[in-house]
């Protein structure tokens, strides 16, 4: 009887028995797929009995080709999650009311009204 138990930190829980290694080694490997996705590290350790069999860890884990495929789907395209959020420099915020360039700018004209007359 095999059983798989995930360790995070300083803590291990026990998350599943199984009667065939294969099928404990294959239980593994898909939790190892996701917590890649949420940038996890936590090891993965399949017991025998009492008797520690093999840990496995983020090192362990075998990249799918559709998934690397997606990714480079993605980095051509330019659209990946590389970029990071940069926001504007420009003021974004809504003004109410007249602005203190245009009202500059009236006064300017009528100075220039008044040279001319």
């Amino acid at each position: 009887m095999y059983y798989v138990a995930k360790r995070f930190g300083r803590t291990e829980t026990r998350l599943q028995e199984f009667s065939k290694e294969p099928e404990a080694v294959s239980f593994i490997m898909e939790k190892l797929q996701e917590d890649k996705l949420y940038k996890l590290d936590a090891v993965y350790c399949l017991y025998e009995g009492a008797d520690i069999v093999q840990e496995y860890s983020q090192s362990d884990v075998v990249a799918p080709a559709e998934s690397s495929g997606a990714e480079s789907d993605t980095a051509a395209s330019g659209k990946g999650s590389d970029k990071s959020f940069r926001p504007s420099p420009f003021s974004t915020t809504p003004r109410i009311g007249p602005q203190t360039w245009i009202v500059g700018d009236d006064k300017d004209q009528k100075d220039d009204d008044e040279k001319k007359s």
